[in-house]
């Protein structure tokens, strides 16, 4: 994840497979970076939220509804809906 570019790459085995555009979490609640392990995916709970990939430390990549290209979330990674339903 580059949080200054708001972008999101999924890597398999050391492939760059697909980059998708975030928007990461505002000032006052940053988004954690580095590289993690997903380990459960849930189709999400709400219209605007779907397809939620949960994290090792807790954190999440969700498709959401509006993904500005700024930082705008509460900590978690916003993915585009579409996105997110293909290929998390």
């Amino acid at each position: 994840m580059d949080i200054a570019r708001h972008a999101l790459a999924l890597v398999d085995e050391h492939h760059v497979v697909a980059i998708y555009p975030i928007s990461s979490g505002a000032v006052a609640t940053p988004t954690v970076v580095g590289s993690d392990w997903a380990y459960r995916k849930t189709s999400g709970n709400t219209v605007a939220m779907l397809d939620k990939v949960y994290l090792l430390r807790g954190d999440a990549i969700r498709g959401y509804v509006r993904v500005p290209a700024y930082p705008a979330s509460h900590g978690r990674v916003r993915l585009p809906i579409a996105d997110a339903a293909a290929n998390l």
